[in-house]
């Protein structure tokens, strides 16, 4: 700036200079002082002019700098808003997705709910026979193998049977005594393992229930199927937490971070008397003991609940009961809800998974599932190149790469039989 205006400042001293010479040559001895006097002010107002000059070229530069300033806001704020204008559209478009996948999860949840209709229909002939082998008063029941562990060599399992064992009978039972007995004596337990996929550890176990009659044997899907057609869900419920309870007595023993998943049904859940049946099982178990003790349901099941078995859901919550949830869909599922639920464990279906390994949103459902204190677990696995693949979601799984469900003795063993391995 001051190389552009050396010109107007070397002016401005010239005239300064001539004026002081002229006006010193006019009161001096100078001869002609009337020509000095006007060459002075000549140069004085020289001088005044290269001042102006100056004056506007400095005024020039500065609302030429004020121009730029302007343009470089104004570029400023059309960038933001050219920012502002995508990061809405992409907050628009993740809203969207969120969306269209939401009513994809109820789309799901709907087609389930339809399949349940097909599947009644394709079981119905056998519903007739439950409830007459039940009556039978000496019901032939296959032989049972001792249970496996898959993480140790095989160690049996010597269960107590003081709890199913019926009391010597009155003189006059009544019949649904009769029925409920019946009932109880047909029901097998399985055990199927879950794996610390790190150390192929048994970590817990989820417990699967089957009958046999007329030389066929229904399986745990089918036999909860059948119990909620004929009521018996609340009852199945039941002896399977009290077969829990016996089971953790042995197995925490060993390993107290343990737990045994048991299924409940929305009938259970509905069912007053079988709520503080369960919860009157837990204070009787102990604080130890019922902590093992995890009520599993499916994610879909858990969706269409009807108020009641809400109300039922709640209760066993506050008792201090904790959940888990099978065949979750991740994108549908509130871990924060959950969390308050005190559900503490999520199965996911490793059909869900891609072969080649877990998906990015898949990797960040982990992530969040960590932080709410939810577990999750891959199910179902039966392809063990899998596996190594999962370490980055789960630390637990299951499934026949591991171990199939293995029946549990329910009669006194001998008493050289050890407890199950963890």
């Amino acid at each position: 700036m001051l190389k552009d205006d050396l010109h107007f400042l070397a002016a401005f001293g010239l005239a300064v200079a001539g004026a002081v010479g002229a006006l010193a040559y006019a009161f001096g001895s100078g001869t002609e002082s009337y020509l000095a006097i006007a060459a002075a002010i000549g140069f004085a107002v020289l001088g005044q002019l290269m001042l102006v000059a100056l004056a506007l070229r400095q005024d020039e530069r500065r609302e030429g700098a004020l121009t730029r300033v302007k343009r470089d806001v104004a570029g400023f704020h059309s960038e933001v808003r050219r920012k502002t204008d995508g990061f809405q559209a992409q907050i628009d478009a993740l809203r969207q997705q969120g969306e269209t996948h939401s009513a994809a999860v109820i789309q799901g949840i709907t087609d389930l709910k339809d399949s349940y209709g097909g599947l009644q229909a394709m079981l119905e002939a056998r519903v007739a026979n439950v409830a007459p082998v039940a009556s039978q008063p000496e019901p032939v029941v296959e032989p049972v193998p001792e249970f496996t562990s898959p993480a140790e060599s095989a160690e049996q399992l010597e269960m107590p049977t003081s709890l199913y064992d019926a009391p010597e009978p009155e003189p006059e039972p009544e019949p649904m005594e009769e029925v409920e007995d019946e009932f109880a004596d047909r029901i097998s337990f399985a055990l199927e393992p879950v794996v610390d996929i790190l150390t192929r550890r048994t970590a817990h176990y989820r417990m699967h229930l089957t009958l046999a009659f007329s030389g066929e044997e229904l399986s745990n899907d089918q036999l909860l199927h059948y119990a909620g057609r004929m009521g018996k869900r609340p009852l199945l419920d039941m002896l399977a937490a009290r077969e829990a309870i016996e089971l953790l007595d042995r197995l925490r023993q060993r390993d107290h971070d343990l737990c045994i998943f048991v299924g409940i049904g929305a009938e259970t859940l509905a069912d007053e008397n079988t709520l503080h049946a369960l919860i009157g099982l837990r204070e009787e178990a102990g604080a130890q003991l019922a902590s093992g003790l995890v009520f599993e349901m499916p994610h879909a099941m858990l969706a269409g609940l009807p108020e009641q078995a809400l109300e039922g859901l709640a209760a066993l919550a506050r008792a201090g009961a904790t959940f888990a949830l099978a065949n979750v869909s991740v994108g549908g599922l509130d871990l924060q809800a959950m969390n308050m639920l005190n559900v503490r464990h999520v199965g996911l279906s490793a059909g869900t998974i891609d072969a080649s390994g877990p998906s990015t949103s898949l990797i960040g459902f982990a992530q969040m599932a960590r932080l709410s204190r939810i577990t999750l677990i891959i199910t179902g696995i039966s392809n063990g190149q899998l596996v190594p693949k999962l370490h980055s979601v789960a630390r637990l799984a299951c499934g026949p790469c591991f171990a199939g469900p293995r029946r549990v003795k329910r009669k006194q063993a001998a008493q050289n039989h050890m407890g199950l391995a963890a």
